[in-house]
């Protein structure tokens, strides 16, 4: 007769979710926070910053990369980074990449970096596997450091050195 007969009241205790949710808010914006800090950091120290992946490839952009060497992102991405190594480090530097990369090693290597002026800053460059759960290689994580003026400095000091002693 479509008359009530009657009401079902249902309660449920969502607190955990509310809770959980919370949590997950807290960790994002943590997260945030620590990923700027990070770029911050970055941009302050004027290092270069690559990532690339499990198998070598560079297939993500790199903003300090690109500022520091005037490529393009199609110059930089999918082997095209070693075009920005000096001709005289290029085959050397690239067996060294390939060989860690194989091995799933970290890699490092001194090498001529081509800067946006064409001039060569002579760097040092640093790449470490990040591995997942399983110790599976994710992806590489790297970095450039200008060592231009450290070696100037060094060579300076061997020339007065070698003066000295004559």
């Amino acid at each position: 007769s479509g008359a009530v007969t009657g009401t079902a009241t249902f309660a449920f205790d969502v607190t955990s979710q509310v809770l959980d949710r919370q949590r997950l808010e807290a960790l994002a914006r943590e997260l945030t926070r620590s990923e700027g800090r990070l770029r911050t950091l970055v941009e302050a120290t004027a290092t270069v910053v690559w990532t690339a992946t499990a198998h070598g490839e560079v297939v993500e952009v790199s903003p300090s990369w690109l500022a520091f060497t005037g490529q393009s992102e199609s110059e930089y991405l999918h082997g095209g980074f070693s075009d920005a190594i000096h001709p005289d480090d290029r085959e050397r530097t690239m067996a060294i990449w390939q060989a860690a990369v194989r091995g799933g090693a970290p890699f490092a290597a001194e090498y001529g970096l081509r800067r946006k002026d064409g001039s060569y800053a002579h760097t040092l460059a640093r790449g470490m596997p990040v591995r997942g759960a399983d110790g599976g290689i994710l992806e590489y994580v790297g970095c450039n450091v200008d060592v231009t003026d450290l070696r100037r400095a060094e060579a300076a000091a061997r020339e007065h050195a070698d003066t000295v002693a004559t």
